[in-house]
């Protein structure tokens, strides 16, 4: 026999709500890992195995558990991947030169940097072959340094610069102190 308890309209209101946001963060992740073809990739190849083992279909994986484990896969081999990649080498010839400016002019800011940055490229130096304007570059497009390291032209992107510029200071206090 069912009984007919007296419900809180405001806390069925609460549960409703809950649950319709869990459902909409649960669509959305979804909707985000499908996208990746990695993921996607793994969770079909993952889908197939336990087919291919006759895992029976009340025990196999649905497809967003599939894309979560792997997203979790991605994430342990990504890990793995950066540790033995290695480490980057520190000083390029464009830090080797904002080193330099920051010896002889040390309060130099970030806007100074990039105006003097653009004054040696203009004056053809060695290592600073241009510095792009934002308002050259088309919409979407990010402004570079292009430099040239061990004969090889390379760029990096203006924005850094202030990260640049505090590695510069960094390495100069610390060999002066």
């Amino acid at each position: 026999m069912f009984v007919n308890m007296p419900t809180q309209p405001s806390a069925l209101a609460q549960i409703n709500e809950r649950n319709q946001q869990f459902w909409f963060e649960a669509s959305e992740l979804l909707s985000r890992r499908i996208v990746d073809d990695a993921l996607y990739a793994l969770a079909l190849a993952d889908m197939s195995a336990e087919e291919a083992m006759l895992v029976p279909l009340k025990h196999r994986k649905s497809l967003e558990q599939a894309l979560a484990h792997a997203a979790n896969s991605k994430t342990i081999v990504h890990r793995a991947l950066s540790r033995k990649g290695g480490k980057a080498a520190g000083v390029d010839a464009l830090q080797k030169t904002i080193i330099e400016i920051v010896r002889l002019e040390p309060d130099i800011n970030n806007h100074q940097l990039t105006r003097k940055l653009r004054t040696m490229a203009e004056e053809e130096h060695p290592v600073i072959l241009k510095v792009d304007r934002q308002s050259d570059l088309l919409p979407g497009e990010v402004a570079q340094i292009h430099f040239e390291n061990d004969g090889r032209e390379k760029t990096a992107l203006v924005s850094g610069l202030k990260d640049r510029l505090h590695r510069a200071r960094k390495e100069i206090f610390a060999r002066t102190a």
